[in-house]
């Protein structure tokens, strides 16, 4: 045997090999491609999701509930405000009023609030509840430390507020001529 014919053959045996792979080649896309011939899908297109609203508002439209002038000790001032739950949360924590007064007199201010029960208005706030009473410089300044409410948990249920603010009858003479300034807040909270 010469090494051309030992060449011719091993080159045959190579182009035979390379023959035999890709032939492999060809048949495993062939598998693969058919192998998952089968298939389905579904939807569930147009998902919507919108977020609850907690909604409170009052009757004095962001406006002034007390302008006292000429207070005298042991005499009080009263002012009733209306509020009304306009949210779509039906589970809400009871309402809460927090504030905070600044000023001289302050310290010298009684102050009590009460509420009517879920369904009250100013104009017939019905039987009160006290939530707060002691001086105005006392008053809770967080919806933590504030004492529940009445509890509005349906859309459109309103509840009067009652406040009585009048300068403590042993006042000394110096808080003549002193003044103090309030605001008041309301919160209620989701469940």
């Amino acid at each position: 045997m010469t090494t051309n014919d030992h060449d011719r053959r091993r080159a045959g045996a190579l182009i035979l090999g390379a023959g035999l792979v890709s032939a492999l080649a060809v048949g495993a896309l062939a598998f693969t491609a058919t192998s998952a011939a089968f298939n389905d899908t579904t939807d569930s297109a147009g998902n919507s999701f919108t977020a609850a609203s907690v909604e409170l508002t009052d009757d004095d439209f962001g406006g002034v509930n007390f302008i006292a002038t000429g207070m005298i000790p042991g005499t009080a001032v009263t002012d009733c405000i209306e509020l009304e739950y306009l949210g779509d949360v039906d589970a809400v924590e009871p309402l809460r009023i927090y504030g905070a007064f600044a000023g001289a007199l302050a310290a010298d201010l009684n102050v009590t609030v009460e509420h009517g029960a879920a369904g009250s208005t100013c104009v017939a706030p019905g039987a009160l509840t006290p939530v707060y009473s002691g001086t105005a410089a006392a008053l809770p300044t967080t919806y933590a430390a504030a004492a529940a409410g009445v509890d509005l948990d349906t859309t459109n249920t309103t509840a009067a507020y009652v406040f009585s603010v009048e300068i403590d009858a042993a006042a000394t003479n110096t808080a003549q001529g002193a003044n103090a300034t309030a605001s008041f807040t309301w919160e209620v909270q989701s469940s």
